[in-house]
């Protein structure tokens, strides 16, 4: 019989098999239809077919015949227990029947695909077989307290009060659960904190941080749990970041007055708190605006450098104002790099910003200093103020730049094309789009 190179594969292979062939293979073993399917994918005739009935009942609906088809796919019993658990839909039985041809104990990988999968009867089955160690389950135990599942928080909790009674690592069971807190801190997650404290878990660990946490996290309900069993609000140890802190740097303001009102101290470690959430964090205009409005700019050794710059980045033009009257009579232009924030505040079209930014230290440091931060450069763009204002089609921000003083105005010229243009200046180019060059 003739070969039809249509209804060939590259490697001699029929692209679909007929049905005649089809029936036959039906009487084979399943094991061996499920070895064939993983070699001749959609090649086995009509979609109403028999066979295609048959292996879509063997893939898909018979957990044993789908444990067999991984086993033969992937090279270990753990490979496939690891891709079926992070599939978007598990299967525990599979999962059971891998588990059965597995020698090796359940490590923390295992256990972490459980977890990221949200399977609490996957989680429950790892944890009730032979478990590589006491130190595994410590990570699964902190990202399921991240995800706030005080279900599989218990299961791990069991699973550590059997080690504890077989008296095996208990260090190790005891610092998982105060980690654990800390995660748990950091969502807010009240319930699982609950859980883990009554099992154990020490607020002071790792120098009392899981407050720190709750304080970012925003939750009050959380806060006053903590705060009541004796957490510190103002530590001694310099290194740690204080919860008023961690509060300022999510710009959680509920969570920053209610701190206040309990003691902690907003002036501590000459202002840090405002300097830090504002260096670490994203703390937004009106979190600023109640550090200012206190005074904790007026500290003795405030550094304002960061806030200055938190300021221009947002574009907080009334809570700017309010800064420099504190910092600009005093504060040298190199120190605090105001060229930072007054590019910043170009590139994003701030116009009041920049404005306040010329204008203050105008005044206060004279033309000379203005043409200076005109004049710069961008350490990476190359680009002036000017420059990024024009980049971006900020059309009120350059105008603004140009009143002060901006030089290079007669340096930049627009090459149109005809998805855009591009922009000269220096000798180097940067892409502009079609709007913003209408916009110029």
């Amino acid at each position: 019989m003739p070969r039809d190179p249509k209804t060939e594969t590259s490697i001699g292979l029929p692209s679909k098999i007929s049905p005649d062939v089809s029936f036959l293979l039906l009487s084979l073993p399943t094991d061996i239809i499920l070895h064939l399917s993983t070699f001749l994918p959609d090649r086995f005739g009509l979609p109403t077919s028999a066979l295609n009935h048959r292996l879509h009942s063997l893939l898909s609906g018979d957990p044993s015949s789908t444990a067999i088809r991984a086993l033969r796919h992937y090279s270990t019993p753990r490979v496939a227990i690891l891709a079926e658990t992070r599939r978007k839909n598990p299967s525990i039985q599979v999962v059971r029947i891998l588990l059965s041809h597995e020698t090796e104990p359940v490590d923390a990988d295992l256990l972490l695909a459980a977890v990221d999968s949200e399977c609490e009867e996957i989680v429950r089955l790892f944890l009730g077989s032979h478990i590589k160690g006491p130190e595994c389950f410590g990570t699964p135990l902190c990202k399921a307290a991240e995800h706030g599942s005080d279900t599989m928080v218990q299961l791990f909790l069991e699973f550590a009060a059997k080690q504890d009674a077989q008296g095996n690592e208990n260090g190790k069971v005891a610092g998982s659960i105060s980690d654990a807190l800390w995660y748990a801190s950091y969502k807010g997650h009240l319930p699982v904190a609950r859980s883990l404290i009554a099992a154990g878990a020490d607020i002071h660990y790792h120098s009392g941080t899981a407050v720190a946490q709750a304080a970012y996290s925003g939750n009050l309900e959380l806060m006053k749990y903590l705060l009541d069993l004796g957490a510190l609000l103002n530590s001694a140890e310099e290194e740690l970041e204080l919860p008023l802190t961690r509060a300022c740097m999510s710009g959680k303001l509920k969570m920053v007055r209610f701190l206040i009102e309990r003691g902690a101290d907003p002036f501590a470690r000459q202002g840090e708190v405002l300097v830090k959430g504002c260096r670490n964090g994203y703390p937004n205009a009106k979190t600023i605006e109640f550090f200012l409005d206190l005074g904790v700019a007026r500290t003795p050794g405030f550094y304002p450098k960061y806030v200055f710059h938190r300021c221009c980045d947002i574009g907080c033009t009334a809570v700017l104002e309010k800064l420099v009257l504190d910092m600009v009579g005093a504060t040298d232009i190199h120190s605090i790099n105001v060229f930072k924030g007054l590019y910043s505040a170009s590139s994003s079209g701030h116009t009041g910003v920049v404005r306040v930014i010329l204008e203050a230290w105008g005044t206060t440091h004279g033309r000379t200093y203005v043409q200076e931060l005109l004049d710069w450069t961008h350490y990476d763009t190359h680009l002036t103020a000017l420059g990024a204002a024009i980049s971006r089609g900020h059309k009120e921000t350059v105008a603004t730049l140009v009143e002060f003083g901006a030089r290079d105005l007669e340096m930049w010229t627009f090459v149109d094309t005809a998805g855009g243009g591009t922009l000269m200046v220096f000798g180097r180019s940067s892409k502009v789009d079609s709007h913003s060059l209408k916009r110029l």
